[in-house]
Formats: C-alpha cells, sequence, structure tokens
C-alpha cells in the first residue's frame, strides 16, 4: 500500500507508554507512520561468530548491533519531525527531508544533524526504513541503520530472569593494559530490567546511556547524531564487571572495573596550565570575516572565556549550551566569550560553512572562529597559549589584564553528577576574578 494514500492509519499513539506497549489508532499520516521506532547502527560489517554462551554479548550469533529509540511526531498534515529517546534525554531533529531520489525508486527519509555534520538516510517501506548513517567529516565513513514502526523495546534481549544489579559508582579501567589505557567512573541506576547512567572520563563523558539486562549482563547505548556508544557488560563471580566498548564502526575495546563510592578522576582544572603567567592575546575571523581580538576595546577590563572546541563535538555542544544559559540567568556585563574551533576538515571552503551552521543552529551569541586543525597536539602548537590541549572542550578563563589564570579541561554534562558541583566553582572562580585575587 502506497504511504500517499491518506487512508493509511498509525497504529502506535505518539503519546505511547514504554512498559507495556500501549497501541491504539492515531490520525492518518502522509509520509512514515507516527509514534514509536526502534532504529539499530550495525556497528560491525562482518558479525562477531560466539561460540561460549557465556561470553559477554547476548546474542548466540553475532554482536555489535546498537539500538535507539525515536519517536515521529506530525506537527500538522505534512510536517513531522522526530525526538531520539535516550534514557530521560530527548533530542528533537527537524532537519528532515522526504521523498523519491533519482538513485531510489522508493521513497526516501534524510534525517539531518547540521550542528555536527553528520546524517541518517534511508528508504521508507512497509513501516521499515533502512539506510545508512553518514558522517561527512570522515572520508567514506557510514553504518547500516534499519529501523521498524512500533517497536518500544532497546535491546531484543532473550526471556530470562534479572540475577544482577548494576546500580552504583564503578570504577572502570578502559582498554586495560595498553599504552591507550584511561579511566572512567559508570553511573548507573537500574530498576527491574531497566537499566541508565552514563560515564565520565577525564575528558568528557559519554552524555545518557539507556538499556536492558537479562541474568548478569546488561546492554547500554547512545546514539544523538554524533556519539554512537555501546556497552556490553557482564557481572562477574568477584562482583566485578567485564564488558566491550564499542564507538562507531571502528573502535572496539575491552574495560574491566569495580564499584567504588569514592572514585575519582583527575580535577579537570589540573591538566592544562598557560604557558606565561604574562598577558597573552589571541586574533581571529569570525564567521562573518571580521577580526577579532581579546584586546578589543569591547573588552577592556572585562573577564574573557575562552571556549575551545570542535562542531564535531557533543561535549563542545553542552560546553557551549551551559555557557548560553549562564549569560541568559546572569546576564554578565563584565564577561566576554569567544569560541575558537578545530575541526576535522583542512578544506577552508568547509570550514566557514561548517562554523556558520553551528553559530546559527546553536544560536551562539558570542564570536566563533577558526582555531585550526582537531589533532591535539597539532591544535596545541597552533594555539599556543596553553601548555597542552587535552581535550575538546577546553575553557580558558582570563583576567582583566588578559592573564589566563584557570584552565579547564572536557567537560561533564547535564547526564553526570558533575554537572551541577562544576557549576557552582565555575560561579566560584568568575567571582575571584571579579575581586581581582
Amino acid at each position: 500500500m502506497s504511504i500517499k494514500t491518506w487512508s493509511v492509519f498509525a497504529f502506535v499513539r505518539s503519546s505511547f507508554i514504554f512498559m507495556n506497549g500501549c497501541i491504539e489508532p492515531q490520525s492518518a499520516f502522509s509520509k512514515i507512520p507516527p509514534g514509536i521506532w526502534r532504529g539499530v547502527l550495525y556497528l560491525r560489517e562482518t558479525p562477531k561468530v560466539v561460540k561460549d554462551k557465556d561470553e559477554i554479548t547476548y546474542k548466540t550469533d553475532y554482536t555489535g548491533e546498537l539500538p535507539f529509540n525515536f519517536e515521529v511526531i506530525y506537527d500538522n498534515d505534512s510536517i513531522f519531525h522526530i525526538e531520539i529517546i535516550n534514557g530521560e534525554e530527548r533530542i528533537k531533529v527537524t532537519d528532515i527531508t522526504f521523498g523519491k531520489t533519482k538513485a531510489m525508486i522508493k521513497d526516501t527519509v534524510t534525517f539531518g544533524f547540521p550542528v555536527y555534520d553528520t546524517y541518517l538516510t534511508a528508504s521508507y517501506e512497509e513501516r521499515v526504513l533502512e539506510g545508512f548513517w553518514h558522517v561527512n567529516y570522515r572520508e567514506g565513513y557510514k553504518i547500516r541503520f534499519k529501523a521498524v514502526h512500533g517497536d518500544n523495546a532497546r535491546f531484543k534481549l532473550p526471556q530470562g530472569e534479572v540475577e544482577a544489579d548494576f546500580t552504583g559508582r564503578w570504577a572502570l579501567d578502559i582498554d586495560p593494559e595498553t599504552k591507550d589505557q584511561f579511566p572512567g567512573i559508570a553511573h548507573l541506576k537500574q530498576a527491574g530490567n531497566k537499566i541508565t547512567g552514563t560515564i565520565e572520563t577525564e575528558t568528557g563523558d559519554f552524555r545518557y546511556l539507556a538499556g536492558d539486562v537479562v541474568g548478569k549482563k546488561a546492554y547500554l547505548s547512545v546514539f544523538d547524531g554524533a556519539h554512537a556508544y555501546l556497552f556490553e557488560l557482564k557481572l562477574m563471580e568477584d562482583e566485578s564487571i567485564s564488558g566491550l566498548y564499542y564507538s562507531g564502526k571502528t573502535y572496539l575495546v575491552p574495560l574491566v572495573g569495580k564499584r567504588d563510592e569514592n572514585a575519582k578522576l583527575k580535577d579537570g582544572f589540573s591538566m592544562s596550565k598557560a604557558k606565561t603567567g604574562a598577558p597573552v592575546s589571541f586574533v581571529g575571523t569570525n564567521t562573518e570575516g571580521k577580526t577579532f581580538s581579546i584586546n578589543d576595546p569591547a573588552n577592556e577590563d572585562k573577564i574573557k572565556l575562552l571556549l575551545l572546541m570542535g562542531t564535531w563535538c557533543p561535549n563542545c555542544k553542552d560546553a557551549t549550551q551551559f555557557l548560553k544559559d549562564y549569560l541568559k540567568e546572569e546576564n554578565p556585563q563584565d564577561v566576554a566569550i569567544a569560541s575558537i574551533a578545530f575541526e576535522r576538515y583542512r578544506d577552508s571552503s568547509k570550514l566557514n560553512t561548517v562554523l556558520k551552521t553551528y553559530k546559527e543552529r546553536m544560536e551562539v551569541p558570542w564570536d566563533v572562529m577558526l582555531g585550526g586543525y582537531y589533532d591535539k597536539k597539532e591544535a596545541s602548537q597552533t594555539f599556543g597559549i596553553i601548555d597542552s590541549i587535552k581535550a575538546f572542550p577546553t575553557l580558558l578563563f582570563l583576567d582583566q589584564k588578559n592573564q589566563v589564570r584557570y584552565v579547564y579541561t572536557g567537560f561533564y554534562g547535564p547526564a553526570t553528577e558533575e554537572y551541577q558541583r562544576f557549576n557552582t566553582e565555575f560561579k566560584s572562580k568568575i567571582a575571584t576574578l571579579r575581586d581581582g585575587k
């Protein structure tokens, strides 16, 4: 049946109830059915064969499927948007095109994430979407995607009892016993067979994770247009956890962890510092082609906040939103903010478009300028004001005389317990600078 036949009806109510899968008739639709969908990103082109039933994976034949949920909501008879659901977070996506293309005889829908320079595109037929997630700034990078309408499950787990409670604070060792090892802290909450939480690292967090538990195994995932993270965990006999961490289609490493309510990571204010105690200078060109300088008369006698970021970086988006909220709530007349972007493109023709799109879509009220390429070693040499850039974002606090007084590496977003602590510390630093201390 053609989806352009207006007599076709949706069967999933947009205000569905996750727990019982309540299904009720709804009004006609003109494009794809409204209501809940279950999407899957297939992170492994070649499935991993599982021979041991006790392996971490819940599948009997393969692993590496990253599920996420989204809801299709019609704004009127012909226009709709989607909301991607990760735990308690809903991400509204409005950059959507629908129709036949020259390459595809079937109806095709594209969900754009312009802030991150990525998009999902898929053909539609019989309540199923099939296509790929594309990442523009990585040449040839795409991950197979499929979504089915009316399915409110997260992971498709076998029937079984819940034999473990993952609730708590876990000290993680990610990619252990390698030169790339790094620590993390998982904050998990479990209610029955449902599990949510996040993972903090010394450079940021993995935002809102959601998933399911069966037996002694837990599975969590997040997809938000930029992140594509999947975790497969198992509670071991000694009450430690062992698992796998997937990021996109190319990164897969093991992890281990143990409960530790006192687990801590390095303080973000201790990881980088100014190269000199003398006043510094920065001059750049903003998205309108105008020159910006921290020495401009408009910035005289003001505290300056320089946000080193990338448009491709979700933690940078969280940091940008934090600063926007600060300006809106506090309306400080003695604080000036600027963003300096380190991007994944070297092609200058693409860079200004990417920065303009970010500034416009994020409604950033301050100057956004190009700092250089995103490689942290190269960026550290290019920027030169601090000894090293260890993460994006990095926030520099400059006093009224343009001396770098504090450097904060990474950012913990609203999914974390650290978010409010940083908010308090941030305002304390600003107060100290105001007092001239």
